[in-house]
């Protein structure tokens, strides 16, 4: 458990290191949706509700803005790589 704790806490600093990136970036805006998407993830496998709920609205939000058409689409990884045009992580 202490390993799997271990694994959580890194990859949520580095994805919010990452979240931090991606808003200084022109055209980052595809990088920080799937930032806060692995976020929400991430907070929701720690048990962290709202850091979770709050990290899924953003996301959805984000991905709302760049792709409109994808309004009600399902809140799954392969929703959130297709904002993605080039790869930052």
């Amino acid at each position: 458990m202490l390993c799997t704790h271990r694994w959580l806490t890194s990859n949520s600093e580095l994805l919010t290191q990452l979240v931090a990136i991606s808003e200084t970036l022109n055209e980052g805006e595809g990088q920080l949706a799937r930032a806060k998407y692995k976020l929400a993830i991430l907070y929701s496998e720690k048990g962290m509700a709202a850091e979770s709920e709050s990290c899924k609205a953003q996301a959805i939000e984000l991905r709302g803005k760049l792709r409109p058409e994808a309004k009600d689409a399902p809140f799954e990884e392969k929703e959130f790589m297709e904002l993605c045009l080039w790869m930052l992580w």
